[in-house]
């Protein structure tokens, strides 16, 4: 693991200015400048595998409506990514699992930001 003084280098939602957050292509290419995060927001599909998304809702990052926990990964993968200003890209959601083995080469850290939305959960006293 890498370090270095104060401030760190963030690579929020591990996307540079004007590309999709949480992609695969955004990871590799903000990887170039080395910062000392990455950080990705995951959420968990309907048939609980773990992805890449901020949203609790499709709406914002790709080219479909609802919410995650009512699809499965199967049908997640089918979607596509949107850059900011809303264009649909060919790049799909990932799995956190394709994230990390593009990291476990990596000296950058990775901060996993888990998401959870479920309006049914009840937290643990």
């Amino acid at each position: 693991m890498k370090t270095s003084k104060f401030p760190k280098i963030v690579a929020h939602r591990g996307h540079l200015t004007g590309l999709p957050e949480n992609a695969i292509g955004s990871i590799k290419k903000v990887l170039k400048l080395t910062p000392d995060y990455i950080e990705i927001d995951i959420e968990v599909t309907k048939d609980n595998k773990i992805i890449l998304l901020h949203d609790s809702t499709l709406e914002r990052t790709t080219n479909e409506r609802g919410w995650i926990r009512d699809k499965t990964l199967k049908e997640i993968r089918k979607l596509r990514l949107k850059y900011p200003e809303g264009i649909i890209t060919s790049e799909s959601v990932p799995t956190l699992e394709e994230v990390l083995e593009i990291m476990r080469k990596q000296s950058t850290n990775l901060q996993i930001d888990a998401k959870y939305y479920d309006s049914d959960y009840t937290a643990p006293l």
